[in-house]
């Protein structure tokens, strides 16, 4: 709000009303006419009968005015000040307020036993000019010397200075200074000197300088005061008293000079001026200067006072005056006002640096002040030592990081690394939900994360160390991680057995441990984490340690898949191989030394061949996981650059056949869990590429009666690039992913590939398959959210039995995104392909190129230049049908709303009604705004985009190396897959498990593979010999073989009458659905309620027991169930039934009443 009128008496800040903040308005001093008699009461009886008469009388007084006419009273005052000044003031000192300089007790503090009455109060400040408010505290001595028929000031009498041009009697005296006795939240007792400054610069007013007026200077030959008998006389008096008087005498004469142009009173500082912290006190003493130097000018020079200032400052005399250094020359001077107009010019800090470091070092820092008021000594430090590092006034080049919501660069680093192949496998069955911020919903498939979120963070980290790239925090790291859920691994099974294999001979060289060195603890730790440590090794980092060139054999992949035996298929390194990871060294070692210690232990001949068998299944187990570990890398190579090479025109192809689905009803009986027979259905997808964004479609081909072989998978083959040239006539190559599977891995489907450009006008250039087990990705993802889907339709009431079923299954709910389907009856009935001819070692060639009158193929992917086969040495008859389809395209409908969008993307336009919408696209502008999403956002819809499209490569990492073992060097080619023995069991061995099979098959109990493996090397003969040697030992793999096809032989044996052949791919499927089963149950047990049920001190179920909850009332029942977040209607009547009926519902699902 404005300043009101009594402002400028005062000072301070108007506001509204203590009391009643909602009072902001202004009045006269007139019209404040509030009963004072209770405040004045409440100082004393003395100052209840004082002379004041009225509220306006008690503020004008508290303002040093105490001569009142009409001007004062129209002065307006806001409520603030009146409260501050009025019947509100109080005093918070409780010693005398007399001024020191005037009360006969000095500077001592004597308790004020009396409050000043309005008389006091103008006495003290005509003779002091200091006001002390009416009601301030006074002692017993300084009432004494007021009430003396002559009061005088015990300091000094003040000597007449009139000057001999003055004409008039009358003199100014200085503003009147207000003692520590102040309203509330204004006591000068903590009062600074801009405040009391400030306080005098605003009290500008009439009254003032007639206040001013009364102060009377008093001359040689009268004096208004009169010493006592007993006081000092001015003989008596110190040179500092007279020095004081005389400086008191100037001060007042200025302040005449000064109220007389115009400008603001001076009054006395309470501190040196070296003493002032506050940049504002010293402000406003520099403001009080410039106004008396600016009136001094303009009177002795009325015309020109500007050129007699300069004159003034060119000589120099102002300075030698005062002591200060003297004006530079005028030269220096120009540069430094340039300098300094430059400084105060720039906008920031750097700016300023940067020109401050031209003149730091060559002045001194008491001149740069006089140029940069305010300069600190702190700024032309830092400012001398920019020029020492970067040069007299060098701009600094800073590299600018700006702060963004998301940085892409950033986050697609790191998603590429964490859904690379190392970091992820991907699963057949199951899927995750991704919440964005805004409710929407990604799905995505589950995916297992092959380490802990710290581990993967640790490995990124160094990844991004070694290639100098600046990561995301480790918290926002880890933050993404969680966003983007997936399985961390605990376990193998079903995933990938070589791995599983693998972790599984770990396990058992750490267990092995312990029986070898039961007396040497220290080894047997150490052992055990080396074995550890290279387990976690050769799981997570050796495929990101391993590179396509290094000079560590077990690292290089060139050297380790190059075929020694065929020039054509190696690369032969041009550096030696001379280096060795410590990691693998130390796992050799170990190895070693376990060896070594089977054969030095005092063990029985049973126990020493146990160990032996298992340590060198474990080694074997060991070795052939490095192995595929290094060829899954360098396979998955072949995607990436594929990938990479795609356009328009082309297309990859990953295809593979799911794992079979189980018919399954809403409703199942025990009766009909067996005997089922699985449905066969193949997935393909198609990826291309358009601009740099990735498109992907997926085939689904349901098929009732199909052996999976050769010849249905070149007929889906054939029906998929017919449907794509058919839709898209630009696309004209193909490429094909498959898994080693035998009916893909094949003479006929590796030959009818070269047909197809003939019979459907897209050519297929190129076939690669993925290591066993190695994965395929895209399909398992695909598998795993379409039986997500149908598992969705089944438990919405629905039974999936045959293959139509399961069709209208997927299609279900507008279908799953991207997805068609094709129905296939019977292809069986198609007419096969017939092709003849041989091709020698094709299950170890992977990598197949397509030309005109040849192929060319690689036994690992861009190894060598590849052996050529000319067509003629595979020459067949081959016959190419189509299916009978029936292929629905999946189409998504978005949700209705009531807004109408602008179809136009980017544009973020919606109408409520068509017609607006039409006239925004007739003549509208559409309003583009960039989709923006937070850090987390962006991170689900990327991870989301490179899970689909799987374009994430393999990070490298370079490995700690030494200087290579001599003993036992790795070979050229020593990670390419080699042939396996057949292995045929003997009598012996097939009667040991025939037994075994026949006590399951009696019992109900089947024999665990595991346990057959380990009671084998123990078993023994009649005699008590040993039934097997070490040679016959089998492996649980191997028994678990022998098994299945025992159980397939008794089936096939016990139902003839079904006339179709019950296979492994149908006992796969069960297990399958048998797990998915069991863990459905598991979760539904978990989501049961536990017993007891218990609220608050309330046992819920004891209450059903005894039947009392109808009398708990309405309240608690109501509490209960919404603790439970049971939602109950709201009913006119506070009846109890149906919360009664709710819980015993809620009890009925609990365990003790399902006993």
């Amino acid at each position: 709000m404005a300043s009101c009128g009594y402002a400028a008496l005062v000072g301070g800040h108007c506001g509204c009303s203590v009391g009643n903040p909602a009072n902001s308005q202004c009045v006269t001093i007139a019209h404040c006419n509030k009963d004072i008699q209770g405040h004045l009461r409440s100082f004393g009886a003395g100052l209840a009968d004082s002379s004041i008469k009225n509220e306006a009388e008690l503020l004008l007084s508290r303002a040093g005015v105490f001569e009142i006419d009409d001007v004062h009273l129209t002065m307006s005052i806001c409520p603030r000040h009146r409260d501050s000044f009025g019947i509100r003031w109080r005093c918070k000192k409780k010693f005398c307020a007399v001024p020191p300089s005037w009360a006969p007790h000095r500077a001592r503090q004597l308790r004020g036993d009396r409050s000043i009455t309005f008389i006091q109060s103008k006495l003290i400040f005509k003779m002091t000019s200091t006001l002390v408010p009416v009601g301030s505290p006074i002692c017993r001595l300084c009432r004494g010397l007021l009430s003396s028929p002559n009061p005088m000031i015990p300091e000094i009498q003040i000597e007449s200075a009139v000057s001999e041009e003055s004409t008039g009697e009358s003199s100014s005296k200085p503003a009147p200074k207000t003692t520590s006795s102040s309203p509330p939240g204004e006591s000068t007792e903590n009062e600074t000197d801009d405040e009391i400054i400030s306080r005098s610069d605003e009290a500008r007013s009439d009254s003032l300088c007639e206040a001013m007026e009364n102060v009377a200077i008093i001359s040689d030959d009268t004096s208004l005061y009169v010493a006592k008998e007993t006081g000092p006389s001015s003989s008596d008096l110190s040179e500092d008293s007279r020095d004081t008087a005389n400086l008191f005498l100037r001060r007042a004469k200025l302040n005449e000079f000064l109220v007389a142009s115009g400008k603001a009173v001076v009054a006395q500082p309470k501190k040196p001026w070296s003493q002032m912290l506050d940049a504002r006190t010293k402000q406003v003493y520099i403001d009080k200067a410039k106004d008396a130097v600016v009136a001094a000018l303009e009177v002795i020079i009325p015309d020109d006072a500007g050129g007699l200032w300069e004159a003034l400052k060119t000589s120099g005399g102002v300075e030698s005056s005062l002591g200060v250094p003297s004006e530079t020359n005028p030269s220096d001077d120009k540069y430094l006002r340039s300098l300094a107009e430059t400084y105060e010019n720039a906008s920031s800090w750097d700016t300023r640096r940067q020109v401050l470091s031209i003149m730091a070092d060559l002045v001194p820092y008491s001149l740069l002040q006089r140029y940069l008021p305010g300069i600190t000594e702190y700024r032309v430090k830092t400012a001398r030592q920019h020029t020492v590092q970067h040069g007299r006034g060098s701009a600094v080049l800073i590299s600018k990081s700006p702060r963004m919501r998301v940085d892409y660069a950033k986050l697609d680093h790191f998603l590429d690394f964490i859904t690379s192949p190392h970091v992820i496998l991907d699963l057949p069955f199951g899927e995750r939900l991704l919440c964005l911020a805004d409710g929407s919903v990604l799905e995505t498939p589950n995916l297992i994360r092959t380490m802990i979120p710290e581990r993967v963070v640790a490995q990124y980290a160094q990844f991004c160390k070694e290639n100098n790239f600046t990561p995301f925090s480790r918290s926002t790291m880890l933050r993404i991680l969680s966003s983007c859920a997936a399985t961390v691994r605990k376990s193998l099974q079903g995933l990938d057995y070589i791995a599983a294999d693998g972790g599984k001979a770990f396990d058992d060289l750490i267990s092995m441990v312990p029986k070898l060195r039961s007396e040497d603890r220290t080894c047997i730790s150490q052992l055990q984490r080396v074995l550890k440590e290279s387990k976690q090794y050769i799981k997570a980092d050796y495929k990101v340690h391993a590179s396509s060139y290094g000079t560590i054999p077990d690292h290089c992949i060139a050297y380790a898949l190059s075929d020694p035996k065929d020039v054509h298929l190696r690369n032969d390194c041009d550096h030696n191989h001379d280096d060795s990871c410590s990691q693998c060294e130390l796992l050799k070692a170990a190895l070693t030394e376990i060896r070594d210690a089977i054969s030095e232990a005092q063990l029985s001949q049973d126990e020493r061949d146990d160990l032996s068998y298992t340590f060198t299944q474990s080694v074997q187990a060991i070795e052939s996981w490095r192995t595929h570990q290094i060829r899954s890398l360098q396979q998955d190579k072949a995607r990436i650059t594929v990938l990479e090479r795609l356009d328009e025109t082309s297309v990859l192809i990953t295809q593979d056949w799911a794992m079979k689905w189980l018919p399954q009803k809403y409703r199942e009986t025990q009766a009909d869990w067996f005997g089922k027979r699985g449905l066969s259905w193949h997935i393909s997808v198609v990826v291309r590429r358009i601009a740099e964004d990735h498109q992907q479609q997926t085939f689904v081909h349901i098929i009732e009666e199909c052996s999976q072989d050769a010849s249905a998978v070149v007929q889906i083959i054939h029906q998929i690039l017919k449907t794509l040239k058919a839709e898209h006539p630009e696309i004209s190559n193909a490429a094909l992913r498959q898994d080693n599977a035998g009916c893909c891995h094949s003479v006929s489907m590796l030959s009818a590939c070269r047909l197809m450009g003939a019979a459907t006008g897209i050519h297929v250039k190129r076939v690669d398959f993925s290591d066993p087990q190695g994965g395929k990705g895209p399909c398992d993802r695909k598998a795993a959210t379409i039986k997500a889907h149908v598992r969705r339709y089944i438990n919405e009431g629905h039974d999936v039995l045959t293959a139509r079923d399961f069709k209208d299954a997927v299609l279900s709910y507008g279908g799953v995104k991207g997805v068609r389907v094709a129905l296939v009856t019977d292809a069986s009935q198609q007419p096969q392909q017939e092709l003849s001819g041989h091709w020698s070692g094709i299950s170890f060639l992977n990598n197949f190129l397509y030309q005109k009158d040849c192929v060319t193929v690689w036994k690992a992917f861009d190894i060598g230049q590849g052996n050529t086969i000319p067509w003629s040495q595979l020459q067949g008859k081959s016959v190419l049908s189509t299916i009978p389809e029936q292929i629905d395209i999946e189409e998504v409908e978005e949700d209705a709303s009531g807004l109408l969008p602008c179809p136009v993307d980017g544009c973020v336009c919606t109408y409520q009604s068509f017609r607006n919408l039409e006239r925004h696209l007739l003549v509208g502008k559409c309003k583009m705004i960039p989709e923006k999403h937070t850090l987390l956002d962006a991170a689900k819809l990327s991870y989301v985009k490179k899970v689909e499209e799987g374009t994430s490569a393999q990070p490298t990492l370079a490995p700690t190396t030494s200087e290579v073992s001599p003993e036992a060097p790795l070979v050229q080619g020593w990670a390419l897959r080699g042939a396996k023995k057949t292995v045929r069991f003997n009598e012996n061995q097939r009667q040991y498990l025939d037994d075994k099979f026949e006590i399951g098959q009696e019992s109900g109990h089947k024999a665990d593979p595991e346990i057959v493996s380990r009671d084998m090397r123990y078993a023994r003969t009649e005699k008590g010999q040993r039934r097997f040697t070490v040679d016959e030992f089998l492996s649980a793999q191997q028994i678990q073989g022998y098994f299945s096809r025992a159980a397939a032989k008794l089936r096939h044996a016990t139902a003839p009458q079904s006339g179709r052949e019950s296979d492994e791919s149908d006992i796969q499927a069960a297990q399958n659905e048998e797990s998915h089963s069991l863990a459905r149950t598991a979760v539904l047990d978990q989501c049961h309620p536990v017993h007891p049920i218990v609220y608050d001190n309330l046992n819920i179920c004891t209450l059903y027991r005894t039947k009392r909850l109808a009398k708990l009332t309405v309240g608690q029942l109501r509490l209960i169930c919404s603790h439970y977040n049971m939602e109950i209607e709201t009913t006119s009547s506070k009846r109890k039934a149906p919360y009664i009926s709710y819980l015993e519902d809620l009890v009925g699902a609990c365990s003790c009443t399902r006993v």
